[in-house]
C-alpha cells in the first residue's frame, strides 16, 4: 500500500472516533452543550431524545468515516460520492426531527 493510502485511513479512523466519541458524550453523558445551538433555557421539548437522536446519528456518521477509505480502496471512488449524501440526508433527517421535538 501506498503511504499516502495508510495516512488516509489514520485520518479517518481518527476523525471517525472523534465523531463517535462526541455522538455518546451527547447521548450517554447528556452533554447537550454539544449539540451547536443547543438552549437548555428555551428548548421546551424532550431533551432525552434529542440526546439520543443525535448521539446515534454521530455514531452512524462515525462508522461511516471509519469505513470510508476501505470502501474507497476496495469498491471504488463513487462510494465517496454516496458518502457525501448519506452524509446530507443525515444532517436534514436530524434538523426535521429536532424541530419537531420542540
Amino acid at each position: 500500500m501506498d503511504p499516502e493510502i495508510i495516512g488516509g485511513f489514520i485520518i479517518c479512523l481518527f476523525v471517525g472516533i472523534g465523531i463517535i466519541l462526541a455522538g455518546w458524550l451527547i447521548w450517554k453523558k447528556e452533554y447537550y452543550h454539544l449539540i451547536a445551538g443547543f438552549d437548555a433555557s428555551t428548548f421546551k421539548g424532550d431533551t432525552k431524545a434529542l440526546g439520543k437522536m443525535f448521539g446515534i446519528s454521530m455514531y452512524i456518521l462515525g462508522f461511516m468515516t471509519i469505513l470510508l477509505p476501505f470502501g474507497l480502496e476496495f469498491i471504488g471512488e463513487w462510494l465517496g460520492i454516496a458518502y457525501a449524501a448519506l452524509t446530507i440526508i443525515l444532517i436534514i433527517f436530524l434538523i426535521v426531527r429536532a424541530n419537531q421535538l420542540k
